[in-house]
């Protein structure tokens, strides 16, 4: 689902000058599963990660803006399976690309190929020394061009590991550091898996309030058109049935009314509940 305000021309043809469009808003949605999309094919296709070709994408949040017809998306954060993906940039009403995309890969989820991949980016990157095996993770910065149907991906090692160096501190600072190395570690980890679990509680919760709400909409809809029905069909003659025509039409507006308005409380009341439970999330994270 999408809110948006837009502001703009129109032509002498009474259409809207996409080009000089401009507007602010958010999009939201529930897991998705995304097919036969050119830009993460050539990703998967870069990493050597089949995975990222058709991916299952977790419930989405986001905010966007429309600049000279251009769509900018504000940066946000997404988990496709066990690999984390943050994802910023816009692109143009000529299908234009210029998008970046940071990726968190777990080192179990790097086969042999993906693993030569990133050592070749380690090399390219100078550190050729690189050893997978210390690492828990690896960040890809990926920046995307090109467009909708013939992207282009360019792809580096960034930040690349999140615990090689921290091995080689240990190694260097001895026992006792590791130890309390090894401790801060897991309980970070076991702060950010808390944290994870109550995001993800909290998404299941929201998705339950907007499903319910949607279900109830659907059923107020269809309670109000059968009324409707049934007085126009009560109408015996020509000037009767205009009249109840224009009843039975102001009764599913009315029921239509009641039911957006259901569908947008309980929208609000799910981005509560998922903003709630981010700041939770955060304070957990953050050791607070």
């Amino acid at each position: 689902s999408t809110k948006l305000d837009l502001t703009g021309a129109l032509g002498t043809n009474m259409m809207p000058v996409l080009d000089a469009l401009d507007g602010k808003g958010s999009l939201s949605t529930s897991r998705v599963a995304l097919e036969g999309f050119p830009m993460l094919q050539k990703v998967a296709d870069a990493l050597k990660t089949p995975r990222l070709s058709s991916p299952t994408l977790d419930a989405i949040r986001s905010t966007v803006e429309i600049k000279d017809g251009r769509l900018h998306v504000r940066p946000f954060h997404v988990r496709v399976g066990n690999v984390g993906m943050s994802v910023e940039g816009s692109n143009g009403i000529d299908q234009s690309l210029d998008y970046t995309l940071g990726l968190v890969l777990p080192r179990g989820a790097l086969g042999d190929a993906a693993k030569q991949v990133v050592q070749g980016l380690a090399t390219r990157a100078g550190r050729a020394g690189l050893n997978l095996q210390a690492a828990d993770s690896v960040r890809v910065g990926v920046n995307v061009a090109g467009t909708v149907k013939s992207p282009t991906v360019d792809v580096g090692l960034g930040e690349a590991v999140t615990s090689a160096g921290q091995q080689v501190e240990k190694a260097v600072t001895g026992q006792a550091k590791a130890k309390v190395d090894s401790a801060e570690i897991q309980a970070r980890r076991r702060a950010q898996a808390q944290a994870d679990s109550m995001v993800a509680a909290a998404q299941r919760q929201a998705d339950g309030v907007r499903a319910d709400a949607r279900k109830l909409a659907d059923q107020m809809r269809a309670e109000g058109n059968r009324q409707a029905d049934a007085v126009v069909a009560k109408a015996t003659n020509p000037i009767a049935r205009a009249a109840a025509q224009r009843v039975a039409d102001a009764m599913r507006k009315e029921a239509d009314d009641k039911a957006n308005a259901l569908v947008r409380q309980a929208d609000q009341r799910a981005d509560s509940i998922m903003a709630d439970a981010r700041k939770k999330a955060d304070r957990l994270g953050a050791g607070g």
